[in-house]
């Protein structure tokens, strides 16, 4: 190869290297001078008199909890299957001679209703007989029709009870202080009793004797 050839090559290598080194360095140099300015803003804030603004707090940044995931609902119980009811058993069945009979129950017995008592029969148990009549003994007398009047024994009450109760008999025949002074045993009797001493408000003027004082009752069915 020519002398002269190579030395052009060269050259020509060198100069495309210097052109490259000068073209990387010149032109970022060129982008910094021709680079546009940012425009600054300029911002007016107008005051009230003789006020000067807060300062706006900084805002501190919240730390979020993280919430737990929800725990899966459980999944519902099944309901339980009722158990079929027992089917009733027969009632028993006797035979007799190849007939077929059922056992049926007895009926209950049902106490009879007890007899009125009356005036009469209040006159036989006093023991009252003809003659000259005690005026307290015919005021006694009195006072046991006017109870045994409105006395209504309990249906079914045992035979042979008996119960004391007391009133007091003011002079004007008002009653007043009644009670139940001796108990028959059978609630239902007792509480018949206290019902004819509660209903009987008035009676006939007392004899002078009586007024004011105790009288004792004995109510007992005849």
């Amino acid at each position: 190869m020519n002398t002269s050839l190579q030395k052009t090559i060269l050259k020509w290598i060198i100069g495309i290297h210097l052109g490259l080194v000068l073209t990387a360095i010149i032109i970022p140099v060129f982008q910094k001078l021709f680079k546009p300015k940012k425009k600054e803003i300029i911002t007016f804030v107008s005051f009230n008199e003789g006020s000067i603004p807060n300062p706006v707090a900084e805002i501190q940044p919240v730390e979020v909890e993280s919430l737990p995931e929800p725990k899966p609902a459980p999944a519902p119980k099944p309901k339980p299957v009722p158990k079929p009811k027992p089917k009733p058993k027969p009632k028993p069945v006797v035979r007799q001679n190849k007939r077929v009979t059922r056992t049926t129950p007895k009926p209950t017995p049902v106490a009879p209703p007890r007899k009125q008592i009356t005036a009469s029969d209040i006159q036989k148990a006093l023991g009252s007989t003809g003659g000259t009549i005690d005026p307290n003994g015919a005021y006694f007398n009195t006072v046991m029709q006017r109870m045994y009047g409105v006395w209504q024994v309990p249906v079914g009450a045992p035979m042979g009870l008996s119960a004391l109760g007391s009133i007091t008999v003011l002079a004007n025949g008002s009653v007043s202080n009644r009670q139940l002074i001796r108990s028959s045993g059978d609630t239902a009797f007792d509480q018949s009793v206290q019902k004819a001493l509660n209903t009987v408000n008035r009676l006939p003027a007392p004899p002078a004797e009586l007024a004011n004082r105790p009288i004792t009752i004995t109510f007992e069915p005849q």
